[in-house]
């Protein structure tokens, strides 16, 4: 029942994926018609007819000949047109998304939150980041419009000494925003404990001064 389920949610609006498979099936049968018609007829003549009959009736095949092997072409450029937007339909949504979901269900989710409200969001601190991580559940059509004024701690060193914007309300909202939070925030999060010039430092606030 729940691989009817799973199945049936392919063909839910919005999905992508309905009319390549559609046009994938039709440049199957355009394809495969071509060639039966491109064999059988070479066949039947080859069977059927002398060597003169044969001869004679070249013509007719060399013509019939360039229709079937045109249906052919025509239907593999299909098919392979169609498999591959089939592929980019599928792999664009969950190419980072985090395991737990079946294909389905992420492709679908992901497509729903394609679809969802264009928002923008202005603040700092902590609070703009809380607010972000609530509504990536609800679109992923999403600005953020960071305002910069920590002045302590990692962020405030790098601004004092390479004249930089302080980048840790930069870095939660970064962190807040991404597919897999948690590997980015033990990434990004992540402070040295020691080290001349390092120590307190967090890596995400040294990668954006590095981009800075």
């Amino acid at each position: 029942m729940n691989s009817l389920v799973r199945f049936c949610k392919w063909l839910l609006p919005g999905m992508g994926v309905k009319r390549w498979a559609v046009i994938f099936i039709l440049g199957l049968a355009v394809c495969s018609a071509g060639l039966m018609l491109l064999f059988s007829a070479k066949f039947a003549i080859a069977a059927e007819l002398s060597l003169q009959e044969l001869l004679a009736s070249l013509n007719w095949v060399i013509s019939t000949e360039t229709i079937d092997i045109a249906m052919a072409l025509t239907g593999l450029i299909l098919v392979a047109w169609s498999a591959f937007k089939i592929f980019t339909a599928v792999y664009k949504p969950t190419a980072y998304q985090p395991l737990g979901l079946s294909l389905v269900d992420q492709v679908y989710e992901r497509r729903q939150l394609s679809h969802g409200l264009k928002l923008v969001a202005i603040g700092g601190g902590t609070g703009l980041s809380t607010l972000l991580r609530g509504l990536k559940l609800h679109t992923s059509n999403i600005n953020a419009i960071v305002s910069v004024a920590d002045d302590g701690g990692s962020s405030g060193r790098l601004s004092k000494e390479l004249g930089i914007l302080p980048p840790g309300d930069l870095r939660h909202c970064m962190t807040a925003l991404a597919d897999d939070e948690n590997l980015l925030s033990d990434l990004f999060c992540y402070r040295f404990k020691d080290g001349q010039g390092l120590q307190g430092h967090s890596f995400g606030n040294l990668f954006l001064a590095a981009l800075t």
